[in-house]
């Protein structure tokens, strides 16, 4: 008998599992079941929103990862020109000074603002540090121009990436979506073959098969990861 998926798999177990029992059915011959093809379509359906929300969280775990580094970015520009603003050089000193000085109209601070924030002000800052007075003072520092070079990088990187992560957006979240998924598995694919297979045995017993085995994979799976914890069906219909 096809058991049926511990509730404890995870978002990307369930949407694995999904792909494998869709890919199944289409290579089988049980395409003329209209009752199975609107499952099928059900399963599909939900499959595609769970595959969505999983890419955005990874796209938004990308746009954490893009706001570290211009927060890194923006900490190695303030370390350069506080260290510069005590050089013994009179010279590099004072264009230091006069660089650091728009820096801290900003101040480090600003990476604790929000996303959208936090990007005004670097550009802000940006348009300040580009001002014509301040070139002659930032080519002296060694560095400094290649810095707000990777300032100027970082912040693009990021509104990229926050572009991706706002188109990605979807109204339900990951783990609603693969409850919906495991609710047309357990409670409609699994409980229909079961089923079928005792009406028409030669007929449906090679998929069925096909998803218990995928199924008992899943299973296993969770069991060896979990060990004696206790392990959820997801219902309807009980074991």
């Amino acid at each position: 008998m096809i058991k049926k998926l511990y509730y404890n798999s995870r978002n990307a177990e369930i949407n694995d599992v999904g792909s494998r029992i869709m890919l199944g059915y289409k290579q089988s011959d049980l395409q003329e079941d209209s009752y199975l093809s609107d499952i099928m379509g059900l399963i599909e359906t939900s499959h595609a929103k769970l595959t969505s929300a999983i890419g955005r969280g990874k796209v938004k775990s990308d746009l954490q990862e893009k706001d570290k580094q211009r927060d890194d970015r923006l900490r190695s520009l303030h370390y350069l020109l506080l260290g510069n603003s005590h050089h013994p050089n009179a010279t590099i000193k004072a264009a230091a000074d006069k660089v650091l000085a728009v820096f801290d109209h900003y101040g480090m601070s600003l990476i604790q603002e929000s996303y959208s924030t936090e990007s005004s002000y670097i550009r802000s800052m940006l348009e300040d540090l580009n001002n014509p007075v301040l070139n002659q003072s930032i080519a002296l520092l060694s560095g400094c121009a290649e810095l707000i070079g990777m300032v100027k990088l970082a912040q693009d990187e990021f509104e990229n990436a926050r572009i991706e992560h706002d188109s990605r957006k979807v109204v339900v979240r990951e783990t609603e979506i693969k409850r919906e998924l495991m609710t047309l598995i357990n409670g409609k694919l699994v409980v229909y073959l079961r089923a079928m297979e005792e009406v028409n045995t030669k007929k449906y017993r090679p998929f069925a098969n096909l998803v218990a085995i995928i199924i008992d994979e899943n299973n296993e799976m969770i069991k060896k990861r979990k060990g004696k914890s206790r392990l959820v069906v997801d219902l309807p219909g009980g074991d």
